[in-house]
């Protein structure tokens, strides 16, 4: 291969790496309005599960890129839905022991929850803030 294919086809897989960069970056972490988002790393990273309402149990549910949302969540978003703008995590289904309540406002974010609330999630409730 001459000298010269080998600089094109380098560039070629530079600017590509380069193009794909903004796009992955701008993924992460996003959560469409009026959800509540669980991401399985922290910094709202890895499989995604959206939900619209009140959801008595994970088990079943699955990530946009195929895992379980069932004792996955290490972040998590509110984007508030139908005047419930507050939600309530719980550690196992059909809402026993909470674990977490989101802040005021129905744009409460947690990049990483505490080690001890790590990939424990298992249902969750919307209430009135």
């Amino acid at each position: 291969m001459s000298v010269r294919r080998i600089a094109a086809l380098g560039a070629a897989v530079i600017s590509s790496v380069l193009l794909l960069a903004p796009a992955q970056a701008q993924a992460a972490g996003t959560c469409p309005s009026t959800y509540y988002c669980v991401f399985e790393n922290a910094d709202y990273n890895g499989g995604r599960c959206a939900w619209s309402g009140t959801i008595a149990n994970y088990v079943g549910w699955v990530s946009d890129t195929g895992s379980s949302c069932n004792d996955t969540t290490t972040s998590w978003m509110v984007r508030g839905t139908g005047g419930y703008s507050c939600i309530l995590g719980y550690k196992h289904a059909d809402y026993s022991l909470k674990i977490w309540q989101s802040a005021l406002g129905g744009t409460d974010q947690t990049p990483g929850v505490p080690s001890y609330y790590n990939d424990v999630a298992t249902s969750h409730l919307w209430v009135l803030c």
